[in-house]
């Protein structure tokens, strides 16, 4: 492996698209900035132009934005 599991508890960071590199540090950076975070909109968008790599790179083998809409809604929550 040469990323750290972004999911497992405590890891730092905790990365949540390993594809365009979000974080939930990175997330709850925004939220407390901003009020909101493009995370979804982002990685979206990306996937239409860019591609992801779920397959490869996502230790799950599948796609991250259930995992990005659960962290959103954690972070929102503690923010």
């Amino acid at each position: 492996m040469n990323v750290i599991v972004g999911l497992k508890e405590g890891a730092k960071p905790a990365t949540v698209c390993y594809c365009f590199e979000w974080t939930k540090e990175k997330i709850k950076a925004e939220l407390e900035a901003t009020g909101k975070t493009k995370a979804l909109e982002d990685i979206k968008a990306k996937m239409e132009n860019i591609g992801c790599s779920c397959k490869i790179l996502n230790l799950s083998g599948g796609c991250c934005l259930g995992d990005v809409g659960k962290a959103i809604k954690e972070i929102q929550k503690a923010v």
